[in-house]
């Protein structure tokens, strides 16, 4: 077989002017080079950043906005400078020469906020502002972004590339489909105000009335429908992964199959829900949900045989069918899960599982490091409640406790490392041999003794571990009021 020889490939000309390759493109914002390396696409996402950063930390710097704010700020603004277009480029990740370089405006930002000194370690500023790792950060807005392509039916799933994000994660299938438009309506929709209720029943004379409800507990989900003019009761279970939303609209499916089986002996009939989140899709001509999607083409399948209502009615009124309703979706709930009718989950639950276990990976990376000893100690653990209590407090404050949670201030040992002042006896008491550290300043220094019983419950702690299960307020006060 004779071989082919492939002719040079010759750059096009253009008045005379032989053009040339240019080593990037841009396309959708998108730096995109030869060898998809991604390192430029990356300094351009950073340099923005960058750039929105200073211009942030400027009115900063003229409003004195408060730490809460500075944090969202980056959160709502400058993040997503850099994650933009993550889901094509988030393989770059594997270098950690890009990690470090994204790290850096993450790190800024943080210190931004907390006032932390050059030397912090960037992973203990994530874990006491509660950010995820930049790198962790980039991944999860990349996995979000695939789910919703691949509901959508544009995911080429693969092996190799960027691709393979979703190959990471464990997560069902979503309830989130291609936006559909119908402006055919074949039923009522109506929601009377609280005072029209208590004028009197909408159940009309000679229509047949079906309520339904939904519940949510902590065993499980669970739809009720029931209907005395038909004699129906039903409790369906539900995934516990389904929303509250999701088993009101089911609901609503059931009973128009309900009416459906017994049409007919009906001509108009009634479906009165105290869900007013399910009604307000169903009327709406835009479904972008399946299982909305498929309650509206059973409620337009009875078109042609009866005429239908749907009403919503307030609940905890006494009003005895939503009474009845309310305890089956309830007994529903309590039904064993092998029994529940497979629905696929809401979108903002995948999302929500996908931050989870993110978050879980960042806690094993963070229980994992060797580094940042006296911050693992003092903060084991991303803590959200914990974060929201140091933000809601005044920047001095912040930054004493960001300070003394990683050591890292003119202190002790720390302080000689940055070539500054220091002491080798604890000023406090100045008992020979008692160094000025982390551990003996909250623990032990016999000086602050008083202090520390008045404002941590004890005379002396035991070590680190026990000053983390004390609350962001009573830290705060040992600090200010140790001097």
């Amino acid at each position: 077989m004779s071989q082919t020889k492939i002719p040079q490939f010759q750059l096009p000309a253009l008045n005379g002017t032989t053009l040339t390759l240019s080593p990037t493109a841009k396309y959708l914002g998108v730096e995109i080079d030869a060898k998809l390396f991604w390192k430029i696409n990356i300094e351009k996402r950073i340099n923005k950043a960058y750039m929105a950063f200073y211009t942030c930390k400027r009115i900063v710097s003229n409003w004195g906005l408060k730490p809460s704010i500075i944090m969202w700020m980056y959160t709502a603004v400058i993040r997503p400078i850099l994650t933009y277009g993550a889901l094509v480029w988030w393989p770059a990740l594997n270098k950690q020469y890009n990690i470090r370089k994204l790290n850096g405006i993450q790190k800024a930002a943080c210190a931004g906020v907390t006032g932390a000194i050059r030397s912090c370690p960037t992973d203990a500023l994530n874990v006491i502002l509660h950010q995820l790792p930049i790198d962790f950060f980039i991944q999860k807005t990349a996995a979000i972004a695939a789910i919703r392509i691949e509901e959508l039916g544009g995911w080429n799933q693969q092996n190799h590339g960027h691709s393979v994000i979703l190959n990471k994660l464990t997560i069902n299938k979503s309830d989130y489909i291609l936006p559909k438009l119908d402006f055919n309506r074949h039923f009522q929709v109506r929601i009377p105000s609280r005072r029209e209720w208590r004028r009197g029943s909408f159940a009309e004379e000679g229509t047949t009335s079906v309520y339904t409800d939904g519940s949510k507990m902590d065993c499980g989900v669970g739809t009720g429908v029931f209907s005395a003019d038909l004699g129906i009761s039903l409790s369906i279970r539900l995934p516990n992964s389904a929303s509250i939303f999701q088993a009101e609209v089911l609901g609503i499916e059931k009973a128009c199959e309900v009416l459906l089986e017994n049409h007919g002996n009906i001509h108009k009939a009634t479906i009165f829900t105290d869900s007013q989140a399910a009604l307000l899709p169903l009327s709406s001509p835009m479904t972008n949900s399946s299982i909305v999607h498929n309650c509206k083409r059973a409620l337009s399948s009875i078109k042609d045989k009866l005429q239908l209502n749907l009403i919503w009615v307030p609940g905890y009124r006494n009003i005895f069918g939503n009474e009845k309703a309310d305890e089956l979706a309830k007994a529903g709930a309590f039904l064993n899960e092998s029994e529940a009718e497979l629905i696929p989950s809401p979108l903002g639950t995948i999302k929500g599982e996908i931050n989870r276990q993110f978050q879980q990976i960042a806690n094993n990376r963070w229980k994992n490091i060797t580094k940042c000893v006296i911050t693992k100690q003092l903060w084991p653990t991303y803590d959200r409640k914990r974060t929201n209590d140091l933000l809601n407090r005044s920047r001095k404050s912040i930054y004493r406790i960001t300070a003394t949670t990683t050591g890292h201030w003119p202190f002790g040992e720390n302080a000689s490392k940055m070539g500054m002042p220091y002491n080798d006896i604890c000023r406090g008491c100045g008992v020979v041999g008692n160094k000025e550290t982390i551990f003996h300043f909250l623990c032990e220094c016999p000086a602050l003794a008083q202090i520390r019983h008045k404002t941590l419950g004890i005379h002396q702690a035991p070590n680190l571990e026990w000053i983390s299960t004390k609350s962001i307020s009573d830290i705060s006060s040992f600090i200010e009021t140790s001097k």
